[in-house]
């Protein structure tokens, strides 16, 4: 009686004989490897998206600042040639500065409002410009 060979393709990579195997050192140290490297890309761009996402809120905190400052400014009856100060707390972390320019005519004046960081004179500072109307002392709101 004649035997016949049985034939039996090797394993492929994909076999569950080879996976019972395990993996290699090498195929461990480049998964580690690659692993580090997404990683350290996220962890990188999340940091540079926070401290985006504080200049931006600090910018916006001085231009809403200034703001209300000068309001203030505008709204009193006299506004002073050239001053500033710390805000009030809890924004005491943000200083202001005006200047007034030369009346361009008798009643139109030119004001300077700049805001910025307190602590860091270099930081990027917003400057707010304004025209301030000084009414004639017999002018009255109706005759406007």
């Amino acid at each position: 009686m004649k035997r016949f060979k049985v034939y039996r393709p090797r394993p492929s990579v994909f076999s569950s004989e080879v996976s019972r195997r395990g993996f290699t050192l090498l195929e461990i140290l480049v998964a580690i490897g690659l692993t580090g490297a997404v990683m350290g890309a996220v962890f990188a761009a999340l940091s540079q998206s926070l401290r985006m996402a504080a200049a931006t809120e600090s910018r916006t905190s001085a231009l809403l600042l200034a703001q209300a400052r000068l309001s203030v400014l505008l709204d009193s009856p006299q506004i002073p040639e050239e001053g500033g100060g710390l805000f009030e707390p809890p924004f005491d972390r943000f200083s202001w500065h005006v200047e007034v320019a030369p009346p361009l005519s008798d009643n139109l004046i030119p004001v300077f409002l700049t805001s910025g960081p307190a602590v860091d004179p270099s930081a990027r500072r917003t400057t707010l410009f304004t025209y301030y109307y000084k009414r004639a002392r017999n002018e009255t709101s109706a005759e406007r």
